[in-house]
């Protein structure tokens, strides 16, 4: 779903324009000089986001892999390459987690013991906020009026957020305000669905996307994302690989790890729902 691009050095660097608002009288004379002002000439900003390197230990003793396991198998490097692949898929699930996350950016110090973090999604969005836990809003379960003000407001800012990143409460609240939807199925008749994947808002058609690993800096899943894909980048600077340590007694040890960055090209694009109910 992310623009997927390659990453070149541990700090990605880009800059930020802003367009600038429309002027209904706009209107220039016929053969008048044009006059610049000092608010014509706006540099652009330069944003930056550092990579971060999820990393997963595995191994598997040589005993292990000569016994038979079903399902696996057994032989030689037969648990060690079982494990590598359960490593390499729970290594895409800390991806996911470190790109939806509130955690801000930590520049990677080599020479210390300082690991780089990314800034996720969650720190990047700052115009378009909504905490649940605020008074108007009677209560901090995803509602219809929160949800629609948060579309309005990425709307009134310039975006257009097609996708919704939400975890299973929030689902279930959407489809509560929504109304289980009826679907056809085929010519006999319809069947009816409890819950439902597109959402129509004043942002226009928006598909709700489950996230297990949309969590707060408490780990909870209390946050809901409205991001407008084409303006988040994905960037790779190392693709998913398994490396072997080596022998460890009477045992094989691996780990696999990665390196990746997230660029937010326009945050004013999208928004987010903070202190919901989990």
């Amino acid at each position: 779903m992310l623009q997927k691009s390659e990453a070149d050095n541990t700090t990605g660097n880009w800059q930020n324009r802003i367009l600038g608002t429309s002027n209904k009288d706009n209107a220039g004379v016929s053969g008048a000089d044009v006059t610049n002002l000092a608010a014509d000439y706006n540099a652009p900003t330069g944003l930056l986001n550092y990579t971060q390197i999820p990393q997963r230990a595995f191994g598997a003793s040589f005993t292990v892999d000569a016994v038979r396991k079903p399902g696996i198998g057994q032989g030689s490097m037969s648990q060690f390459n079982d494990e590598k692949v359960l490593k390499l898929k729970l290594l895409k699930l800390d991806c996911e987690a470190a790109l939806l996350s509130n955690n801000d950016r930590v520049q990677p110090l080599p020479e210390s013991s300082q690991a780089g973090k990314l800034r996720g999604a969650q720190r990047w969005i700052t115009t378009n906020s909504i905490t649940a836990t605020d008074p108007q809003w009677a209560g901090n379960k995803l509602s219809s009026p929160m949800f629609y003000a948060l579309a309005k407001k990425c709307v009134d800012a310039g975006g257009r957020p097609e996708t919704v990143f939400a975890n299973s409460s929030a689902r279930m609240s959407i489809n509560e305000f929504v109304g289980s939807p009826r679907r056809d199925v085929d010519s006999l008749g319809k069947k009816i669905m409890h819950m439902i994947d597109v959402i129509e808002s004043i942002a226009g058609p928006q598909q709700i996307v489950f996230s297990r690993e949309l969590k707060d800096d408490s780990g909870q899943q209390a946050v809901l994302l409205m991001l407008e894909m084409k303006y988040w980048e994905y960037r790779a600077l190392r693709a998913p690989q398994s490396y072997m340590k080596g022998l460890s007694g009477s045992r094989t040890d691996g780990w696999v790890e990665m390196e990746h960055t997230l660029v937010s090209w326009a945050e004013k694009s999208s928004g987010k729902i903070v202190s919901l109910a989990a």
